[in-house]
């Protein structure tokens, strides 16, 4: 999410977005008009007497962004067996759209044994999962695009979570380009932390949309090592060139220390 506003809440009310009016609150008329309120903002937020960091994104959902409270976490108080899957929580904050993992559930199981919700295992963190994606909700409930009709009843437990995302792409990259030149990119090399999981890079050359190179998994495999440098083959000539690195883990934090790119002069542009 693109967040707008930034802010820290302490002893806060638990107002719902859409009763920030003075027809829900006559005790406080002036939020019926945004610009003008004197209400102290710090005094609304989420939950009562915590000290919290909120964000604001472009579609009025708040944020709390501590360290020590997830938003993206609600307990499953029951699971359908049903096409498609609803998943019953006491509230939550997911949206349609969002992708997410699902723990801890015991019943949904098919004829051969399998549980069909669970799709992660928190005993044993991996990339290698399959989240179920949200296609709408109520406030109490989550639709998700997952068939769970030929299993068993739900029983008891669960736990669902949104998945880890990291993204983020580089400038323009040519340190040649002032001399006319073209670069050649061999390789790039990545330090990040061994217990991160995977890293997915995408190369771009010039202003093309499309990666030339995309989804080149980089993952690594020395626990000997608390980090480790993980290597990616370029082989390729062009103007600039910018990387795009993501990252999508129910669990593992991806902390990238270092980057290295070996290159050199190409031919010269067409500029």
């Amino acid at each position: 999410a693109r967040f707008s506003v930034f802010g820290v809440s302490e002893n806060g009310e638990e107002i719902p977005w859409d009763e920030l009016d003075d027809t829900n609150h006559p005790e406080h008329p002036e939020w019926a008009t945004w610009d003008t309120t004197e209400d102290i903002w710090n005094k609304w937020g989420i939950l009562d007497e915590r000290l919290k960091t909120l964000a604001g994104s472009d579609n009025g959902k708040i944020y709390i962004m501590d360290r020590d409270n997830d938003d993206y976490t609600a307990a499953i108080t029951g699971v359908s067996s049903a096409d498609p899957c609803v998943v019953t929580v006491a509230s939550h904050g997911f949206a349609a759209g969002d992708y997410v993992t699902i723990s801890g559930v015991v019943g949904i199981v098919d004829d051969d044994g399998n549980n069909l919700i669970n799709n992660f295992d928190p005993t044993s963190p991996s990339d290698t999962f399959t989240p179920w994606l949200v296609t709408s909700v109520t406030s109490t409930t989550i639709t998700l695009n997952r068939d769970t009709s030929n299993t068993t009843a739900w029983t008891s437990g669960g736990l669902i979570s949104k998945p880890i995302e990291f993204r983020a792409k580089t400038v323009p990259f040519n340190p040649y380009r002032d001399q006319g030149r073209k670069v050649y990119v061999n390789h790039v090399e990545f330090l990040v932390d061994t217990n991160g999981g995977a890293l997915t890079v995408d190369f771009y050359a010039d202003d093309e949309i499309a990666p030339f190179k995309q989804g080149i998994i980089a993952l690594t495999d020395n626990t000997d090592k608390r980090r480790q440098w993980l290597t990616v083959s370029v082989n390729n000539e062009a103007d600039f060139f910018t990387m795009r690195m993501r990252q999508l883990s129910p669990a593992l934090n991806l902390k990238i220390t270092s980057i290295r790119i070996h290159a050199e002069e190409g031919g010269y542009t067409s500029a």
